[in-house]
């Protein structure tokens, strides 16, 4: 529900921003256009994704308009990357 809120608007079936599709979890875990992985298995630190919605820097931070994720969106994200 997380990456459907904030994150198919631009990187879902219809539309992949920077070649990066979320809706699918090959995909996701591909990444875009970067060349690498969106989410690192088992490793949020290391996942764009997390990094992206985690910043507090406005010119990375993903989503760039709008409030962003809540922290406990972030930190279910998170979890949900280092559980693998």
């Amino acid at each position: 529900p997380i990456l459907k809120q904030h994150c198919y608007s631009c990187h879902d079936g219809r539309k992949q921003t920077a070649g990066l599709r979320l809706d699918l979890r090959g995909r996701a875990l591909k990444g875009g256009e970067s060349g690498e992985a969106g989410i690192v298995k088992g490793k949020a630190s290391d996942s764009p994704l997390y990094t992206r919605v985690a910043t507090n820097d406005p010119d990375v931070r993903m989503p760039p308009e709008g409030p962003g994720l809540s922290e406990a969106e972030k930190k279910t994200l998170k979890d949900w990357i280092d559980a693998g």
